[in-house]
């Protein structure tokens, strides 16, 4: 098993599955040959399932690596009040290529970490707006993000990313395939 491999996973265990829109991990200016490698090699063996892998940033030369399912993510960037939101950070066309355009040109025109990234992550557009207007204070609970409203679900949902995250680690330390472990989109076409 390739160590990237292995952190893929450990991070983006909730996207391969499903369960989750996108998941973001780091890799440092060591990895990046071997990143280099790999990024091809990922999309090759995902994409067929719906799961994409890019850089989005380079940040202090860590690079960060963005899972991510267009399905998905189409659903969280058609809500209405997440394209409004997401309008006031200079958003215009909210489809998912030029959605991950606009967010990796927010990247490059700010030392600032772009907080509405939690949009494109799955967390709830209400968290992502309380965590930018309170700085990230005053939150109710802290998880896979700061929860402001919501503390149930998030609380479900935390520990359905926790299972989903150990068991494909130990399927993957059993040998199991990238592939394997990336379930197939489930959007379905009207004929």
């Amino acid at each position: 098993m390739h160590f990237l491999d292995s952190k893929l996973v450990r991070q983006s265990a909730p996207t391969l599955a499903g369960l989750k829109a996108g998941s973001l991990f780091c890799c440092d200016s060591s990895e990046k040959k071997e990143l280099e490698e790999r990024l091809p090699l990922w999309n090759r063996t995902m994409n067929e399932k719906g799961v994409y892998v890019q850089i989005v940033a380079i940040r202090n030369s860590n690079f960060l690596v963005y899972v991510f399912r267009p399905d998905l993510l189409s659903q969280i960037l058609q809500n209405s009040g997440v394209a409004e939101f997401l309008s006031d950070y200079g958003y215009d066309n909210l489809n998912c290529e030029n959605a991950l355009a606009d967010l990796k040109r927010r990247f490059l025109a700010s030392n600032e970490f772009p907080h509405e990234i939690g949009l494109f992550l799955g967390y709830p557009l209400e968290d992502v707006r309380s965590f930018i207007l309170n700085a990230g204070h005053s939150c109710k609970k802290v998880g896979c993000w700061k929860v402001y409203h919501d503390v149930a679900e998030a609380n479900r949902l935390f520990e359905s990313f926790h299972k989903c995250s150990t068991i494909f680690f130990d399927l993957l330390n059993n040998g199991f395939s990238l592939s394997a472990l990336t379930v197939k989109s489930r959007i379905l076409t009207s004929t």
